[in-house]
């Protein structure tokens, strides 16, 4: 089998249908989705409407919950994800919000392989150092599960352990990963929708017949990116520096008190 995983969507209706294209073209057995489906892109809807015409299996992400109202910390969140959240909310149909609730925490591939989007236990916790990871997989060694896939962080890279999950190694710059019976994974494939970092676009597929995790980098065209940004200022609206970062936000605050003096 192979199976195409992929995250972090966020209305980013040109990022999945690359990955759609890409299952089209490679002959993918299946597809499964991470979560946050919605937030910061323009195209939510849409991008709720191909999970669902392609049947594809998709956990809940924080981004459904704040959505939803599941979630507490709302205003802790930045103030471009809280825009957006809430001009999404209004755009989703009743039907679209019930799909969103309706999602589940994990999804299992098999026995011993599941979908989460932040971790085992919640939807918010990120998996980002290697202490975070042990106690993951210390939880996998309990639960009995080899392969845990993730995101959320939307960084492409993996962690993996040795039975005792004394060992841990942390895969930043991977490109496959073979995976070895005396070994716990938790893989993340990075985003489809928003990179961070300088980072591309990302996603994973899995062979089960060649135990093998390929990593699949991409980048939206010029034209493509161009359309996402006319998007996004008609439907969340123009520039505002509350809708950046707070580091961010703080450098151009300096920059501009320096050319001030």
């Amino acid at each position: 089998m192979k199976y195409l995983i992929f995250s972090d969507v966020h209305g980013n209706l040109f990022g999945l249908e690359r990955v759609l294209q890409f299952a089209r073209q490679n002959a993918i057995d299946r597809l499964y989705c991470l979560g946050d489906l919605v937030g910061y892109n323009g195209f939510p809807r849409e991008c709720i409407e191909r999970i669902r015409r392609y049947s594809i299996p998709c956990v809940k992400g924080n981004h459904e919950g704040l959505l939803l109202g599941e979630l507490s910390g709302f205003s802790r969140i930045a103030e471009r994800a809280q825009h957006s959240l809430r001009v999404t909310r209004n755009l989703l149909s009743a039907e679209e919000k019930a799909f969103l609730q309706n999602l589940p925490f994990s999804l299992s591939l098999d026995d011993q392989v599941v979908c989460v989007h932040a971790n085992l236990w919640d939807v918010k916790q990120t998996v980002n150092t290697v202490e975070k990871a042990r106690r993951n997989f210390e939880g996998m060694r309990e639960r009995r599960l080899q392969i845990v896939f993730f995101g959320h962080t939307h960084r492409p890279e993996a962690f993996v352990a040795d039975r005792e999950c004394q060992t841990i190694e942390r895969l930043q710059e991977v490109s496959r990963i073979t995976i070895e019976t005396d070994r716990y994974y938790l893989i993340n494939p990075g985003t489809v929708g928003v990179p961070r970092h300088g980072l591309p676009f990302s996603f994973v597929v899995y062979d089960t017949v060649n135990q093998q995790v390929t990593y699949h980098p991409f980048r939206l065209t010029d034209e493509e990116e161009q359309l996402l940004a006319r998007r996004n200022r008609e439907v969340f609206g123009g520039f505002s520096i509350r809708r950046l970062p707070a580091q961010l936000r703080e450098r151009i605050r300096k920059f501009y008190y320096t050319l001030s003096k």
